[in-house]
């Protein structure tokens, strides 16, 4: 499986880094700009990414514009359900190996093993490719 390696700027300027093989969050999802970034196709039960492919060396990323409405923000997320949320004209997809943001206000980041980094000013992640593997013994 393929890791996202992410390096994070606080409020304070300390850097934390952090390696997740799922997803992490960035933002609020109902207010301001909000991002998911994922090597995988599901984040937190929902299909977001339907061209994700795990191991592949590349993450895809979602961006809900801070224009974005509380009522069309609540549809969107409703529609993740059955994979008709894209196309938005209030989202963007894209898919990489690098993706780098910096904001004017702190933003919360949280990933899928359950850690969260608050007072955020900068987050850049990169892939690992092959950064872990399965192995199943024979019988």
């Amino acid at each position: 499986l393929d890791s996202l390696v992410v390096s994070l700027t606080t409020s304070d300027g300390a850097v934390v880094r952090h390696e997740t093989s799922g997803w992490l969050t960035i933002g609020h999802r109902y207010r301001g700009d909000f991002f998911v970034v994922s090597s995988l196709s599901f984040v937190r039960g929902r299909r977001i990414f339907s061209r994700a492919h795990p191991n592949d060396g590349r993450f895809d990323w979602l961006c809900l514009s801070r224009a974005m409405p509380i009522r069309q923000r609540v549809g969107f997320w409703r529609r993740t359900r059955t994979e008709t949320h894209l196309p938005h004209p209030l989202a963007q997809t894209g898919s990489g190996t690098t993706f780098e943001r910096a904001f004017v206000r702190p933003v919360r980041v949280s990933f899928s093993d359950g850690v969260t980094h608050g007072r955020v000013m900068e987050v850049r992640v990169g892939i690992r490719a092959d950064s872990s593997h399965t192995h199943i013994p024979a019988q």
